[in-house]
């Protein structure tokens, strides 16, 4: 029996060389542990095993939900497919119905859309995960009219299957070697927080941090003020550091404010889209796209909202989400501890300065004491001198 039921015993040394094709696109999730390098070494076995095409491998962008391609192979400078729609050209098409497509002729084939002039004939096949969504696709493209037959789909969607499942242990791999770095920053950004008692410091810090859990362009804290209905911008960290600004909003406005009554992560993807009021200046000059906002709360209470912001498009996925509540939750506990402090130490200094009236007063009273003995002496002595002086009247006229 042949794993490909279209061939024949006498194309068993094709058999051989597509299987053994297949063993070393396998063993590429031993050799790299970056997407792109293995896509490449799959398309390298791609050209080898259909010598004379060229090759490329399109990833599908969940943030734009578009084709964006990996890597390629045998294509002229410039001239690979990129930033495809789903259901655009041959490509499009075979991501969005998930099933492969093979034009003999792609200048009689409607749906094509031309990239290489070269391109006589295509051959399109979809790369699924174990629960059948489309991860991306495999690009086949050859000069010659009718160069790909029913053997070659049947092949090169094997190819395409072996490659799903490298890419996704590849992805799986970059999803834990994430997770443990953003648990080794959120550590050691606890550690740094307990250290700090000024307030401003402290929120200066976890907006500076923040930056290296999620990679963002901006990040802000805003803060409830006290006994009224409005959010105050109280810090914010950029590319170049602090950024001297100020921002009052109303919890009836925009995400934030939602975020902040209801409790919960909010996120917006497409900023200049919406009726997002706050930082207009910045998200023009910025060129700011996507933000995340989560509640910053103790014990059920909203103290204030953490915000982060990308210069690009992102979706940010659960993971990211977690962790970036997880901050949330220590910097709220943080940040009660630092007004903890700052009410304590002002209590202390009122101490201290009714202790200081206290042994002011007491020293008075020492002191008065001690002026008033003598006095009362001298007082007592010149009365019983029976000495009298004229008015003070008198004397002003008897030196005259």
């Amino acid at each position: 029996s042949f794993p490909f039921p279209c061939m024949h015993k006498e194309d068993s040394a094709i058999d051989r060389t597509a299987i053994e094709a297949l063993y070393r696109i396998s063993q590429t999730l031993h050799e790299t542990t970056v997407p792109a390098l293995a896509l490449q070494k799959v398309l390298a076995e791609v050209q080898a095993l259909f010598p004379g095409t060229m090759a490329s491998a399109e990833l599908l962008n969940p943030d734009t939900n578009q084709l964006e391609t990996e890597a390629s192979v045998g294509f002229p400078p410039d001239e690979a497919i990129t930033g495809l729609k789903l259901g655009q050209g041959l490509t499009g098409w075979a991501a969005l119905h998930g099933r492969p497509v093979r034009s003999p002729d792609v200048l009689l084939d409607p749906r094509y859309i031309q990239v290489c002039p070269q391109t006589r004939s295509e051959l399109v096949v979809p790369m699924l995960s174990a629960s059948g969504e489309v991860l991306g696709v495999l690009n086949l493209e050859s000069p010659e009219p009718d160069a790909f037959s029913a053997w070659h789909e049947q092949v090169f969607s094997l190819v395409a299957g072996e490659t799903s499942r490298v890419l996704t242990r590849l992805w799986q791999f970059d999803h834990l070697r994430r997770t443990s770095t953003h648990l080794e920053v959120l550590i050691d950004i606890a550690r740094s927080l307990v250290t700090k008692r000024e307030l401003g410091d402290l929120l200066q810090t976890i907006v500076a941090r923040a930056r290296e859990i999620i990679p963002c362009r901006l990040s802000v804290i805003f803060l409830r003020k006290p006994n009224s209905q409005e959010l105050v911008l109280s810090a914010s960290h950029g590319p170049e550091g602090p950024l001297p600004d100020s921002e009052v909003i109303s919890l009836e406005e925009s995400a934030i404010g939602t975020a902040f009554r209801r409790r919960k992560t909010i996120e917006v993807l497409d900023l200049p889209k919406t009726e997002e009021h706050h930082f207009p200046h910045h998200i023009q000059a910025e060129g700011l796209v996507s933000m995340l906002a989560c509640p910053i709360e103790y014990e059920g209470e909203a103290i204030g909202v953490l915000n982060i912001y990308t210069d690009y498009p992102h979706r940010f996925d659960d993971a990211e989400k977690r962790i970036f509540e997880t901050l949330a939750s220590l910097s709220a506990a943080a940040i009660l501890n630092a007004r903890l402090y700052q009410r304590i130490f002002n209590s202390e200094e009122v101490l201290r300065r009714s202790e200081r009236l206290t042994t002011l007063g007491l020293l008075s009273a020492e002191i008065a004491h001690e002026i008033r003995n003598p006095l009362t002496v001298i007082q007592l002595l010149f009365d019983g001198l029976g000495l009298e002086y004229p008015a003070a009247s008198d004397w002003a006229i008897s030196f005259s």
